[in-house]
């Protein structure tokens, strides 16, 4: 961890929080006044954890900025301006298409999200689109955006293949003529994560959003917390803009937090949701009814919570080392809610499976799978023997 990343980092941290007390706002012109940190490199580093359309949203509230900050954030605010809306006519577009052919969809994330958390859809910043579909559907919704100008990324033949859909959770299309990304998902999360498997009905109760005048179908809100406090967990919150997500949805929703610690537990992730819940207090000092703080308080929360906060302070090098790598999967192992599960979460990391085999095949690739046997040597070979 470097000096330079930590100031940074606090410094965006304190930006970006929801509302700001007069010594903040003191703060934060003294250290724009002062020039202690150089605002090129400031802003790239706000791209980097997605928060630039807030960033400048409560800075543009404070008085006595100086003003040729706030003129270089708008630059790169319009940036995301342009793009957000882009994306919003895409996402209306792609579920009155599914709509109209009979496939279930719900839109998560993106330009939904933004409207949910700021009723505004330029105030969040993201770089594609997420989709969820029904696990029936996903085959029929591929075909389909084939027709409509998204290049799909991997073999149309997996999308038909049991195996490979119980495996996997998402596949990515680029629209060739807007160069959107489109991420295709028929489960939240991968098996290594949380259980996807579980029982809890995503299509029985779902929200509307108003989009453009339009109704868009997405996540019921105590999911969608859920999801993403797993969502970032799995990333070990490598950009402050999901810890933001977090935090406006707490401030500006009406939680049920009964309703939400249940369905933590359905997805069997409990570690993984209060880490988040965690480091969202302790960053942006967001608001935790006492049944909740209470969890927060274990040990093992408390220690996941200062290593990734540590974490987010030390940029991951290019390219990572083993011992970064392993150290990543060590956290990621350390977010499992019990030790078979921690054993269940090496296991998937050392034994994967490969699109080829399942294609081949046709078989679950934990009986048949002859690339199973040989993962933890190639993971060797490619960080290990390389460097020899």
């Amino acid at each position: 961890m470097t000096n330079k990343t930590s100031t940074q980092l606090d410094f965006l941290i304190l930006c970006t929080r929801y509302h700001h007390t007069k010594t903040e706002k003191e703060r934060i012109i003294t250290y724009f006044d002062e020039n202690i940190l150089e605002i090129d490199t400031f802003i790239q580093f706000a791209r980097q954890h997605g928060v630039v359309p807030i960033l400048y949203h409560s800075l543009k509230k404070i008085e006595h900025i100086p003003s040729h900050i706030l003129k270089k954030l708008k630059v790169h605010y319009h940036i995301f301006v342009q793009k957000n809306i882009l994306m919003s006519a895409e996402v209306i577009k792609l579920i009155k298409l599914f709509q109209e052919n009979d496939i279930k969809a719900l839109a998560i994330k993106g330009p939904v999200l933004a409207q949910i958390l700021h009723n505004d859809i330029t105030l969040r910043q993201y770089g594609d689109l997420d989709i969820l579909v029904h696990p029936d559907h996903v085959y029929q919704a591929a075909m389909l955006l084939g027709t409509h100008h998204y290049k799909l990324y991997g073999s149309i033949d997996l999308l038909q293949n049991p195996t490979w859909i119980k495996l996997a959770k998402d596949m990515t299309l680029i629209n060739q003529k807007n160069n959107i990304v489109l991420e295709l998902h028929w489960k939240l999360f991968h098996n290594t994560f949380a259980k996807a498997d579980s029982n809890l009905d995503l299509w029985k109760n779902i929200d509307q959003v108003l989009l453009h005048k339009k109704n868009i179908p997405t996540l019921q809100k105590d999911i969608l917390l859920t999801y993403l406090c797993i969502h970032g967990s799995k990333h070990l919150w490598e950009r402050l803009g999901w810890l933001t997500d977090i935090d406006r949805l707490i401030r500006q929703k009406e939680i049920s937090w009964e309703n939400v610690l249940h369905t933590a537990y359905h997805f069997q992730s409990e570690k993984m949701f209060f880490l988040a819940l965690s480091l969202t207090q302790k960053l942006y000092n967001t608001p935790l009814p006492p049944e909740i703080q209470i969890y927060l308080k274990g040990s093992s929360i408390q220690k996941l919570t200062k290593k990734i906060h540590m974490l987010i302070e030390t940029p991951l090098p290019k390219p990572p080392s083993f011992k970064d790598v392993f150290y990543r999967k060590h956290l990621h192992a350390s977010m499992q809610n019990s030790f078979l599960h921690y054993l269940k979460f090496w296991k998937n990391v050392l034994f994967s499976y490969n699109d080829a085999a399942i294609l081949e095949k046709g078989e679950p690739f934990e009986k048949k799978s002859i690339f199973n046997p040989i993962r933890p040597y190639n993971l060797i070979k490619k960080f290990i023997l390389k460097k020899l």
